[in-house]
């Protein structure tokens, strides 16, 4: 990260808190890129990801910014080309470069709504 910023979200635990997130992240980044950031494997396709083994995941804008951020490392000019989602028990941290930024706070609302709309649904199952 380029002197990321960390948003942490509550959530109602599991995995679903991460599929929710990424969910959210393609309907912004229709041509994101997604990888294991413990393993560095990638994957172009959603679909494809393990999301029931990921525990922490970097989103990239497109593949473009993932070999730019392969070549340049926390470059200022890739910031907020890539979103760091890590999950633990109770929350999602979102890291961010720069979370004032019109474009990504709209995303992050967005993240922050669709899981507020899980632990709310998730309660009225209970």
């Amino acid at each position: 990260m380029i002197g990321g910023t960390d948003i942490v979200i509550p959530t109602g635990g599991g995995h679903a808190p991460l599929d929710i997130c990424l969910r959210v992240i393609r309907r912004y980044w229709p041509e994101a890129v997604f990888e294991d950031a413990l393993t560095g494997d990638r994957v172009e396709r959603y679909e494809s990801l393990p999301i029931g083994r990921l525990n922490e995941v970097l989103v990239y804008q497109n593949s473009r910014s993932a070999q730019e951020w392969d070549e340049k490392g926390a470059d200022p000019s890739l910031s907020n080309t890539m979103i760091h989602l890590l999950l633990d028990e109770r929350s999602v941290t979102a890291v961010v470069d720069n979370a004032a930024d019109q474009a990504m706070r709209e995303l992050l609302e967005s993240i922050r709504f669709a899981l507020w709309m899980d632990i709310h649904q998730r309660g009225k199952a209970a």
